[in-house]
């Protein structure tokens, strides 16, 4: 992903974890759910084509399921990564 973009997008990620916005996930938490889609070419463009307010709150619905799955300690991220990109439509 490119790198101004991923910085915007996680600027515009932990104040929206700050306002309350994305359940009740940390900002440590945040950073490495979006890892977990940035490890891979699908999950890139997942990211940049859901930045927009319009799409966030999908995004946001990911994050917190890829923390759920971080919190129940039974998957790695290369392992997250796989399951997700799983769930991302292809086009």
């Amino acid at each position: 992903m490119l790198k101004n973009e991923l910085k915007q997008l996680n600027k515009n990620l932990i104040l929206k974890v700050r306002e309350g916005k994305c359940g009740n996930i940390t900002i440590y938490e945040m950073l490495k759910a979006v890892t977990v889609l940035d490890n891979n070419k699908g999950g890139q463009d997942y990211l940049l084509d859901h930045c927009t307010d319009e799409k966030m709150d999908e995004l946001l619905k990911m994050i917190n399921d890829i923390v759920n799955d971080m919190r129940a300690g039974q998957m790695n991220i290369p392992d997250l990564t796989a399951k997700y990109l799983d769930r991302i439509p292809q086009s």
